[in-house]
């Protein structure tokens, strides 16, 4: 007595259990989520093994996309009805139109993997345009002319600190001729001062340049690959079933 009592007990638990999963999936499908709903009708069947939750599965799986899961469901539900169903013929047209679905999903997807593939050096090292390569010129003009201030700068500052040692601290024992190399010192900084600057300014202008540039590109790029993965229209024809 005990172990029929403890099988009916267990097949009673496995029924709510199932019961449970019949429900969430019939609340994920009114919500839209159809992989979710088409994941919880096969879980319901597989602990009550009632055939109509096969239905409900393929056609949440076939409204998701997912048409190989739905080809499996609906499969599956045709080994149960009786030799000579009046279902038969209706369901194996719709089996077969979910496989060619199936394999028109997974030709698309291996294209589009491919052509991912092929943009990956692209990507890696995108081409420039106008506004690029100006802005490379630009920047490298910049780097030269802040080398060039660094330059001027520096021998400005070798002039002015031999005339100190020459001159003292004052200025005032300069000898004879080193005015010309006073002169020459500060032409050299204000030289180096107008080289610093447009040399900032052109490195900036440059590096907005290459900046934009390479927006511009990504954009182009992002809708030249905006590919719509889509095998066809298609449902079951067929209502879910509501009741447990």
């Amino acid at each position: 007595m005990a172990p029929s009592m403890n099988a009916a007990a267990e097949s009673d638990e496995r029924d709510e259990r199932a019961r449970t999963h019949f429900l969430a999936g019939s609340s994920y499908f009114e919500e839209g989520r159809y992989r979710e709903a088409g994941t919880q009708f096969m879980e319901s069947y597989r602990l009550s093994s009632r055939p109509p939750l096969l239905l409900n599965a393929a056609m949440a799986f076939e409204r998701a996309g997912e048409f190989e899961e739905a080809h499996e469901a609906l499969t599956k539900y045709l080994e149960h009805l009786p030799e000579g169903s009046d279902e038969a013929p209706a369901l194996r047209a719709r089996i077969r139109n979910l496989e060619e679905r199936a394999e028109e999903k997974r030709r698309l997807e291996a294209e589009l993997a491919e052509a991912r593939k092929a943009r990956e050096p692209e990507r890696s090292a995108p081409k420039l345009g106008w506004m690029g390569w100006s802005g490379v010129g630009a920047g490298s003009a910049g780097v030269a002319s802040l080398v060039a201030s660094l330059a001027t700068g520096l021998k400005a500052s070798s002039i002015h600190g031999s005339l100190e040692e020459v001159c003292g601290p004052s200025g005032q024992i300069c000898p004879v001729g080193s005015q010309a190399d006073a002169d020459r010192g500060r032409r050299l900084s204000r030289v180096s001062t107008g080289t610093l600057i447009a040399g900032a300014a052109l490195a900036a202008g440059g590096a907005i340049l290459l900046i934009l540039d390479l927006k511009v590109k990504k954009g182009e790029d992002q809708s030249a690959s905006a590919w719509r993965l889509d095998a066809g229209p298609g449902e079951l024809g067929l209502s879910l079933r509501r009741d447990f």
